[in-house]
């Protein structure tokens, strides 16, 4: 086995993603029937028929609060599938209906003019519509806290502890509905169906948040830390283990240092060494935020706990042997194309690259020295460097545009392989720009992560 073999071999997902992607579908559709159903198994010839859709209402949307555990939960399957990316924009969405979902519940048996009480529901015989407000306004503090995060001034870990109330929430919505709905009770396989759910989700939510955390994640040892440009450090890490940590290029993980200078926080970030390079995995860091700005405080021998490695971010996945790549990045959004390239000069693939890498000045340019050599090594790597701060600067200006893609790209072939990574206003724009200059849509790919 030759060292491209090692390195990539075990993290390949799937050569063939749709039956996986079949299933992930038939499964959801699956459990929002029976969560349907679940709802509508009360309704006779004397219910009113706005108060069954209000019920069937609640029951998917609680079969929608269930599955957002599944879709951020870093299931290895589901991410060779998705990518975990794609998953988390699905999360989004499927957080949105369902809060839209529960919201109609209340308005729809409000317009069947019923208050279904449950007399044989004792043990909450007055709280249940209290139950159900308070759990309706925590889906929407769950909803809010996501869509407007950045607004608020959130976290990422403030962030996640908010929805980790969703287990709350689920547990709320299925109290509320069994203390107020007699006729629910009076259906037995509903009560058991639910029970069984809620003790899978429980299940399901303390392996991942419990148990995963003590064996699941790799151990490193930090090996060096060096300051890459004014704001970004290069953390370099080997296996504690010595076992080699198998990745493909582009691809990210979610770490947390132990360190007394960097607090114990856990955050995803691209591995930007090859993967060619058994013995250390590199991460370069952008210091933005609170905590990556304490990065650089790293000293060698602190440990760190990887877990991936995650996401289809990558050029063995997406395009074609020997297909050109269009390679389009913004700042610290080069990281993943730099794997990637390691990766081919290491390999000594031969395919057309280009690159074209959006930065303010020449100060914010990582591994400049190394991007030169990177074009001697690569038989046919084209760089251009975009500045949009850059008093004097010769070269391409100002923000990549379309007039700016058609100039630069007039030699490359629209049907290969393009690649984009940086800021989310910058993706979104280039992505229609790149789809004006003639590049199908299927053949655009967009690492749309962000999350620390």
């Amino acid at each position: 086995m030759n060292a491209a073999d090692q390195a990539i071999s075990p993290a390949v997902p799937p050569a063939r993603i749709w039956p996986a992607r079949l299933l992930a579908a038939a499964m959801a559709a699956g459990a929002i029937a029976v969560s349907a159903g679940a709802g509508a198994a009360s309704h006779s010839a004397g219910t009113p028929a706005v108060l069954t859709a209000g019920r069937m209402a609640a029951m998917v949307a609680l079969a929608l609060f269930m599955m957002q555990f599944a879709l951020s939960a870093r299931v290895r399957w589901l991410d060779r599938a998705f990518g975990l990316d794609r998953l988390y924009r699905i999360h989004a969405m499927v957080g949105a209906s369902a809060a839209v979902l529960v919201s109609a519940h209340p308005v729809l048996v409000a317009l069947a003019g019923e208050r279904a009480e449950n007399p044989a529901a004792a043990w909450l015989p007055a709280h249940g519509e209290l139950i159900g407000a308070v759990m309706l306004t925590l889906a929407w503090l769950i909803v809010a806290t996501a869509v407007w995060r950045m607004f608020l001034g959130l976290s990422y870990e403030a962030w996640r502890w908010v929805h980790r109330l969703t287990f709350i929430l689920v547990l709320g919505v299925l109290v509320h509905a069994f203390s107020i709905g007699g006729d629910l009770q009076s259906r037995g396989w509903v009560w058991w169906l639910w029970a069984a759910a809620l003790a899978a989700y429980a299940a399901g939510f303390g392996y991942v948040k419990l148990i995963r955390p003590l064996f699941a994640p790799r151990r490193f040892e930090v090996v060096s830390v060096r300051r890459a440009t004014h704001d970004t450090v290069n953390v370099e890490m080997k296996p504690s283990s010595g076992r080699p940590f198998r990745y493909l290029p582009g691809q990210f993980a979610f770490i947390r240092f132990r360190s007394t200078a960097v607090a114990p926080q856990e955050h995803p970030f691209t591995i930007s060494s090859s993967p060619t390079r058994a013995e250390a995995i590199s991460m370069t860091i952008k210091q933005s935020g609170d905590f990556t700005r304490t990065v650089g405080r790293l000293q060698p021998s602190d440990e760190a706990r990887l877990f991936g490695p995650l996401g289809r971010f990558s050029h063995t996945l997406l395009a074609r042997e020997g297909e050109p790549l269009v390679m389009i990045a913004g700042g610290i959004g080069i990281t993943p194309m730099l794997s990637m390239l390691r990766y081919l000069a290491d390999t000594g693939e031969a395919r057309r690259v280009t690159l074209v890498w959006a930065n303010r000045t020449e100060d914010d340019i990582l591994f400049r020295d190394e991007i030169d050599r990177l074009q001697k090594r690569l038989s046919d790597f084209v760089v251009h460097h975009v500045l949009s701060r850059q008093p004097g600067w010769q070269g391409s200006a100002g923000r990549i545009d379309r007039a700016m893609l058609d100039r630069l790209l007039a030699a490359e072939d629209r049907a290969g392989c393009a690649l984009v990574c940086g800021p989310r206003g910058m993706m979104n724009a280039v992505r229609r720009h790149l789809r004006k200059c003639g590049f199908p849509r299927r053949k655009i790919h967009a690492e749309r992560f962000a999350m620390s």
